[in-house]
């Protein structure tokens, strides 16, 4: 679930399954100031190892500057800690898309971040 408060629209301008999938349905690629984006990411099917995923979303603030935004997100298979994360540094995302390639530098992040 996110809100968009950021003065204009947002745009889905990337993002990566580690594990799992969104469910049934991919949501809107964009929308607008004062919605919500609903989605449901589960585990892989048959197995149970949780849910992994980043999606960044590109959209201006009110001054104008564009700015990217990305949630990423870690839940674990049955267990009570999950992790959930967001940045808003513009210059930062490129980095962190390569290094989340990275299985041992993602799961570093994902628990520095939070």
């Amino acid at each position: 679930l996110i809100y968009n408060a950021t003065g204009g629209p947002l745009q889905l301008v990337d993002k990566n399954d580690w594990y799992g999938q969104v469910y049934k349905e991919e949501p809107p690629r964009s929308f607008d100031n004062g919605q919500w984006l609903a989605f449901l990411h589960v585990h892989p099917t048959s197995q149970a190892i949780g849910s992994e995923a980043a999606r960044v979303l590109r959209g201006s603030t009110v001054d104008g500057d564009v700015r990217d935004y990305m949630v990423a997100w870690c839940t674990r298979w049955g267990a009570a800690e999950n992790n959930v994360s967001t940045y808003q540094d513009p210059h930062l995302f490129l980095f962190l898309f390569f290094w989340f390639a990275s299985f041992r530098q993602r799961k570093h992040i994902f628990r520095a971040a939070v």
